[in-house]
């Protein structure tokens, strides 16, 4: 089963996530902050990560630009009450969706839905363009 983190400082917030993505399919991880969610990526591999902006300690414009340099990273989703030019300097190479606050139950599912096929399916397309890999050739003589 694809694997969400959940990262929200707010525990409603997180909990209504949480039964989102169960709802939708997913096994869900939680975390309260950003640090905390930094340690558990290097710990699972998640599919998608849905990441709230304003947190304390580490705050999720950290976490994406910390992500930004890693060449397997989960999806993100952003949700967030924030708009304006703070949404907009966000790296859309980096993150794939971005959910205002309040958001529609049942639209968070179908985008975690759409999100993980879509990564799902550039991660095979990847797999497929990629050459096989070999340990080494030797030739005897």
């Amino acid at each position: 089963m694809d694997k969400v983190l959940v990262v929200d400082d707010d525990p409603a917030v997180r909990a209504l996530l949480e039964i989102v993505g169960k709802r939708a399919g997913f096994t869900v991880d939680t975390s309260p902050d950003g640090l905390d969610a930094l340690e558990k990526l290097r710990e699972a591999d998640y599919l998608i990560m849905v990441l709230d902006l304003m947190m304390p300690r580490v705050n999720g414009y950290d976490v994406v630009q910390q992500l930004a340099a890693e060449p397997r990273r989960p999806a993100i989703i952003v949700v967030t009450a924030m708009t304006g030019s703070y949404v907009a300097q966000l790296d859309p190479q980096v993150v794939h969706s971005i959910v205002r606050k309040p958001f529609d139950v049942d639209m968070m599912a179908a985008i975690l839905t759409s999100v993980a096929s879509a990564v799902k399916s550039a991660r095979d397309r990847k797999a497929v363009a990629a050459p096989p890999q070999h340990d080494s050739l030797r030739a005897t003589c």
